[in-house]
């Protein structure tokens, strides 16, 4: 009788060692995801950002949904990379496991991209933030892009602004060249609109061509992932595809419109 209780206790304490040994590393990843799943999201996008054939969720999540900037947009508090996610019966998104999650409440992150900016091979993670600049210091919208290296967002290019005030953009390989452009929306000093892209040339990007001005534009491809075809809407001609060269941007009938 002795020897059983013994042994009983023996495999009692055992068990409460190894528990209270996990515990910490349980806790420490479950705290990471309630930081992040307690937020609010506004903005996300898929992508295979680190190359391992499976695709992760990136996002900008705030603390409260009463945040907007001057314009009246949301803005965030935190990126975070989810290494995976599910939709439920209603197909709203269900973010999985917290790869990675950063503060970058200074910022004021809007919305959140990817692509191969430099041709590295490496995808980069775009951000839209909205902060001043020691060269531009009034409030606006500004691309800055980074690379996730572990736990740690590596600056590649922090932009001070494009070369107008843009009221959009979204990465694309518009010319197929096998590198991301930037594609933005712009704003002429008429009020008019423009496309414009964005080549990288190893230490920022310059402009590369331009559309025709038009009065009002949108992308209306899906901008929560990469997509091969950018579609358009321009004034009243319904929508439109683009395409660029070395010299023009141009805007044509899309499927949808033929």
């Amino acid at each position: 009788m002795g020897k059983t209780f013994h042994k009983i206790l023996s495999c009692v304490i055992l068990i409460l060692l190894c528990f209270l040994l996990t515990v910490p590393r349980l806790g420490k990843s479950a705290e990471r995801n309630e930081e992040c799943l307690k937020q609010e999201v506004i903005s996300f996008f898929y992508c295979d950002y680190d190359n391992d054939g499976n695709e992760e969720l990136l996002t900008v999540e705030a603390d409260s949904l009463e945040q907007f900037t001057e314009e009246g947009k949301p803005y965030g508090n935190r990126i975070c990379v989810y290494e995976d996610y599910s939709f439920d019966s209603n197909g709203s998104l269900i973010p999985g496991t917290v790869q990675y999650t950063k503060d970058k409440s200074a910022l004021k992150p809007l919305r959140i991209h990817a692509g191969d900016i430099n041709g590295d091979g490496i995808t980069e993670i775009g951000i839209v933030t909205y902060k001043m600049t020691q060269f531009h210091p009034v409030m606006a919208e500004r691309p800055f892009f980074y690379a996730i290296d572990g736990d740690n967002l590596v600056k590649v290019w922090l932009g001070s602004r494009l070369s107008r005030p843009f009221k959009d953009f979204t990465l694309n390989d518009i010319d197929g060249d096998g590198i991301d452009e930037i594609v933005a929306i712009e704003y002429l000093e008429d009020k008019r609109e423009v496309f414009a892209v964005y080549d990288w040339q190893g230490f920022g990007f310059d402009m590369k061509c331009q559309s025709e001005p038009y009065g009002d534009i949108s992308f209306t491809h899906d901008r929560h992932r990469k997509c091969d075809k950018l579609t358009v809407l321009a004034d009243v001609e319904g929508i439109l595809e683009l395409s660029a060269d070395e010299t023009h941007v141009t805007v044509k009938k899309g499927e949808l419109d033929k």
